[in-house]
């Protein structure tokens, strides 16, 4: 389904929120150390620490390029989480399927799950998302553009595709075959030049 991804990826998308919480408090959590803490916290994105936040934009050094920042990512955060789901459900799935109602509803409510949660998102947790969404989109476009399921609008359109490429092969080898098959001109190096035969002369004739 569409929001498997999503679910998926919960325990990597809390373990990094955990662990650059852990950063911004300069507290080493999992396999960090004091430190690599001390290099993750100098750690900048366009002026902006990795650990920073927009409600904790007024903590770091330039609050205005945080706010900014951190909501452009949460904006495409929310456009790609929409287009990743999105791209699943119109083109991937049967027009019967009874799960795709479900699927719609959760397409609407994710995003807006994200975009309200996501002035609490570290920048290093929001580029995550973003990243991640656009590898999903890329990757789900070639699987459903290459191997659509059967019934679906993606796969009446591959169809299409192969029946316009046959038609192409087919034209192709049909002009090939059509072609008159001429004989070369010989080469005038090649060619064989007799000697012209001379007319018999009367008195070379035998006598009768």
């Amino acid at each position: 389904s569409s929001c498997l991804p999503i679910l998926a990826q919960a325990p990597i998308f809390f373990a990094l929120f955990q662990v650059l919480q852990g950063i911004a408090m300069g507290i080493p959590k999992g396999v960090m150390t004091p430190e690599l803490v001390d290099q993750a916290q100098n750690a900048e994105l366009f002026g902006v620490p990795i650990y920073a936040y927009f409600m904790g934009a007024d903590e770091t050094p330039n609050p205005t390029a945080t706010r900014i920042l951190t909501a452009v990512l949460i904006i495409l955060m929310t456009i790609t989480t929409f287009l990743t789901q999105r791209q699943l459900i119109v083109k991937n799935s049967a027009k019967d399927n009874p799960m795709v109602q479900q699927q719609k509803i959760l397409l609407y409510v994710f995003p807006v799950i994200f975009a309200v949660t996501g002035i609490n998102f570290p920048v290093g947790v929001l580029i995550y998302w973003l990243t991640t969404n656009l590898w999903s989109m890329g990757q789900q476009f070639y699987v459903i553009r290459n191997n659509p399921q059967p019934d679906t609008p993606a796969y009446e359109a591959w169809e299409k595709r192969q029946a316009a490429k046959r038609l192409r092969l087919s034209a192709s080898v049909s002009g090939w075959r059509s072609i008159p098959k001429t004989r070369a001109p010989i080469p005038e190096s090649r060619r064989d030049h007799r000697p012209t035969p001379q007319p018999t002369s009367r008195t070379d004739l035998p006598a009768t």
